[in-house]
C-alpha cells in the first residue's frame, strides 16, 4: 500500500490495493479483494465487501453499503446511505451474483438502493431515495 494513503485507525482494511492520495474515514470495513483507485474519498461508516473495484477520483459518503460484485468507474459520487443489493430475486436465483457496473461521472443520490446486476450509464444522476431496478 502506498504511504500517501490515509486510513483512520478505527477502520478495518483487509486490502493493500489502494491508490495514492486516497482517504478512508472512521469505522469503515473494507474486505480483502477490494481495489480502490487514486484520490478517492471513503467517508465514515462505509462497508465494502470483496469483489468491488473502485476507479480513480471516486467519493463514497457515510453509511453506504457496497455488496455483491461491483465495478465503479472514475469520477463517481455515491452519497450517504446508498445500498447496493447483492442478489436478485432470491426465489428464482438463490446464488446469483451478477456484476453491477457504475460508469464514469455518475452521481447517486442519498438513501438510494441499487439492485444487483445493473448498469448505470455514463453521466447519469440517480435522484435521492431512488430504488433502481433497471439499467
Amino acid at each position: 500500500m502506498n504511504n500517501k494513503v490515509y486510513i483512520h485507525s478505527s477502520s478495518l482494511c483487509e486490502t493493500d490495493n489502494i491508490g495514492s492520495h486516497t482517504k478512508i474515514g472512521a469505522f469503515c470495513i473494507i474486505k480483502s479483494g477490494v481495489k480502490i483507485g487514486k484520490r478517492c474519498t471513503v467517508k465514515d461508516n462505509v462497508s465494502i465487501d470483496s469483489n468491488i473495484i473502485i476507479g480513480d477520483d471516486v467519493t463514497i459518503l457515510s453509511g453506504t453499503r457496497l455488496t455483491g460484485s461491483i465495478n465503479i468507474e472514475n469520477h463517481v459520487v455515491i452519497n450517504e446511505n446508498v445500498v447496493f443489493t447483492s442478489k436478485n430475486n432470491i426465489s428464482i436465483q438463490p446464488d446469483a451474483l451478477q456484476k453491477t457496473k457504475i460508469m464514469e461521472w455518475v452521481s447517486i443520490g442519498a438513501n438510494s438502493t441499487i439492485e444487483n446486476g445493473l448498469e448505470i450509464g455514463k453521466r447519469v444522476t440517480v435522484a435521492p431515495g431512488s430504488f433502481v431496478t433497471k439499467s
